[in-house]
């Protein structure tokens, strides 16, 4: 008698099933204040009284395929009725003339970037507040987690909230397990972006005046013309930062963070350390510059801009480097 069998073979590890998740929350505040006023900061004042309400939205879908992961965040802030100069159902509460080049957008307020007006078909209110991807590092033998694009900063610099990098930036953030309770974290946050440089965009000029080879002078090495550069350059900045836990109860997050800034910036980037000014510079008829030393712009026809380490009034050449212990 013989006894036959058939082996079945070896099942096939099965490729991680795609997962969709969407998760979000509204939120519907009123606000009521007195004597506050963002123009004269005098609390003595009574007539300035606010009442208002306001939505906000915030949703994140979220793409998983094994430890693969994009993101897409949403946000909407919108108030109860109509603010700004032009109706929302026709684009965001903008008026710009065609005459001086100005632009303005009237009481829209802080905290919201739209209202809801009469038929509430807003346009211009959507924000993407993250955009990112996330997934294991290939080929590195330790376990760490790379991700790319839009996206909050979390704990990349400090464990505590707002103590030094708070919000969301562009750029990458990599965190690396070197043990048990070790963690290596990476941050590369891209500030300004001058794409191929000022030369290639001209700055905004006024009263029909000309720029050559995108400076504020007419002609080269001649006078400053009243304009306004593209004084934005690469401006970036490295955050290090390492984890670790000796024991339960005790976390240690020692950090460095350096920063780089040439020309003009974000305001939350560079703010005012020592007495020294940061708002950007322009100078008078006279050629004197007031503000920031780090982007002086010349506005005035035939001057140029003081304090400078270039000819076109922007600044372009004056490096601004910080270093951040913490």
């Amino acid at each position: 008698m013989a006894i036959l069998g058939v082996l079945a073979p070896p099942a096939l590890a099965q490729a991680p099933a795609p997962k969709v998740t969407i998760t979000g929350l509204i939120d519907q505040v009123g606000t009521y204040t007195k004597n506050m006023s963002q123009y004269d900061g005098n609390l003595n004042i009574n007539r300035d009284v606010q009442l208002y309400g306001r939505t906000r939205g915030r949703f994140d879908v979220i793409g998983e395929v094994g430890k693969a992961k994009a993101v897409l965040g949403i946000e909407i802030d919108s108030y109860w009725g109509q603010t700004g100069f032009t109706d929302s159902n026709n684009g965001p509460g903008w008026q710009c003339s065609s005459v001086n080049g100005s632009c303005v957008s009237g009481a829209v307020g802080s905290g919201a970037e739209s209202s809801f007006d009469l038929n509430t078909d807003t346009q211009g209110n959507l924000q993407i507040k993250w955009l990112y991807t996330e997934f294991p590092l290939p080929l590195v033998p330790l376990n760490s987690v790379i991700r790319l694009g839009a996206q909050p900063f979390g704990t990349a610099a400090t464990y505590k909230l707002a103590t030094y990098a708070n919000g969301d930036f562009p750029g990458v953030n990599l965190v690396v397990d070197l043990a048990p309770g070790a963690k290596l974290m990476l941050t590369y946050v891209a500030v300004d972006e001058a794409l191929t440089g000022k030369r290639d965009f001209f700055p905004v000029t006024f009263g029909g005046s000309s720029s050559t080879d995108g400076k504020c002078t007419g002609t080269a090495g001649g006078p400053v013309l009243s304009c306004i550069p593209q004084s934005r350059n690469d401006n970036w900045a490295l955050i290090a930062s390492f984890e670790m836990s000796p024991f339960k109860g005790l976390d240690i997050k020692p950090m460095y963070s350096y920063f780089e800034a040439i020309g003009q910036t974000s305001q939350a980037a560079r703010q005012g350390r020592g007495g020294v000014a940061v708002a950007s510079s322009i100078s008078g008829v006279t050629g004197g510059q007031s503000n920031s030393p780090f982007n002086p712009i010349g506005a005035a026809a035939g001057v140029g801009a003081a304090g400078a380490a270039s000819n076109d009034g922007a600044g372009t050449n004056t490096l601004e480097t910080r270093h951040t212990l913490g």
